[in-house]
């Protein structure tokens, strides 16, 4: 028989944190090893975008209703260094926190204030990138209209219902961080006192 495998108990832990942090184990991994895909993806999917002019052309017919065929050598590159500065940033940022809470989680952290001021801050960026979303989508209009006559240049500043979405989404999160921050005091001030 083969003695069970377990994860020694760090400082300050409980015997229930413990096997808390066994039976999410594969939670957290599967939630870091998807940050990674995704960021992966993400920059994929960019480049590929900003190398195809049909792409571009097509996005800006459905997008803005005009036709920017013809564009200069020089806006792909803008573009693409564009969104990669302004939209991965803050991606970067929540995904990055979001992989410092699971980390925290695999190593015990889980009813913690570090926790919670983890959650908090993916919340936070998620509701930044949500924000400044609008702005992006403006100037990336001006960008890939930029060669075509004055008229027909496009400021594209528009809220879309996934937007909305992400506000609530990154407020409920910012929400639930604070929660958890709130209980995670009380206990510990429970636990000093006893």
């Amino acid at each position: 028989m083969t003695p069970a495998i377990s994860s020694p108990a760090l400082p300050g832990t409980t015997p229930g944190d413990t096997l808390l942090r066994r039976k999410i184990g594969w939670l957290c991994q599967s939630i870091r090893v998807m940050i990674v895909v995704f960021i992966a993806w993400l920059f994929i999917k960019t480049g590929i975008f900003w190398m195809s002019d049909e792409k571009i052309v097509e996005m800006a017919r459905l997008t803005l209703h005009v036709d920017v065929s013809g564009l200069s050598a020089a806006q792909k590159p803008l573009g693409f260094s564009f969104e990669a500065a302004t939209g991965w940033a803050l991606n970067l940022a929540a995904y990055f926190s979001i992989w410092q809470l699971f980390s925290g989680y695999l190593r015990g952290e889980i009813f913690t204030v570090e926790a919670a001021l983890r959650l908090r801050r993916a919340g936070l960026f998620v509701l930044a990138r949500t924000m400044v979303l609008p702005l992006w989508r403006a100037a990336n209009a001006m960008i890939i209209t930029a060669h075509l006559p004055p008229d027909q240049h496009r400021v594209a500043l528009d809220l879309l219902s996934g937007d909305f979405s992400n506000l609530l989404t990154g407020a409920i999160v910012v929400a639930l961080a604070q929660v958890f921050k709130a209980a995670a005091e009380i206990a510990t001030a429970n636990a000093q006192i006893i």
